[in-house]
């Protein structure tokens, strides 16, 4: 079902050997660890947009309750705006980086599917909230979506 998913979003494309060349030893280790490299430099390249987003809800998160607990401001929940800001970023640096990805990596495809299931989830949330408009009740869930990625 999942896999299904992923083909008919093209974020999984199945991968078809129709060469029946038979690797050395030595052929197999290389072709294994320039994977594993370019995987680890994909991972380590977009590294700081963790950092980012990790300051960004830290940031958010004392601010909201700092403005319930001491009252500092009337709607204190309006400081979540800045996450749109970090998102913007976000979308104009990977719309950039994606112009100048060479070689896709299963690991590349996985995580699009985890985020595009987190994108998924947060726009549920958003919108129970609009409509319930109950911050209390959506704190774990919002908590619990912060986990997924």
């Amino acid at each position: 079902m999942v896999r299904l998913f992923l083909e008919t979003t093209g974020l999984f494309k199945s991968v078809k050997m129709e060469s029946k060349e038979v690797l050395e030893p030595k052929q197999s280790m290389q072709l294994i660890e320039t994977m594993i490299a370019q995987a680890r430099n994909q991972l380590s390249d977009n590294g700081h947009l963790y950092l980012l987003w990790g300051w960004v809800i830290l940031i958010c998160s004392l601010s909201h309750f700092a403005g319930i607990y001491w009252s500092l401001f009337p709607r204190p929940d309006l400081v979540w705006m800045a996450t749109w800001l970090a998102f913007l970023y976000q979308m104009i640096y990977l719309r950039r980086k994606a112009r100048n990805i060479k070689v896709n990596t299963y690991t590349g495809d996985i995580l699009k599917a985890v985020w595009l299931v987190f994108f998924g989830c947060g726009l549920v949330t958003a919108v129970v909230m609009l409509r319930k408009f109950d911050w209390e009740a959506m704190y774990p869930l919002i908590l619990m979506l912060y986990g997924i990625p």
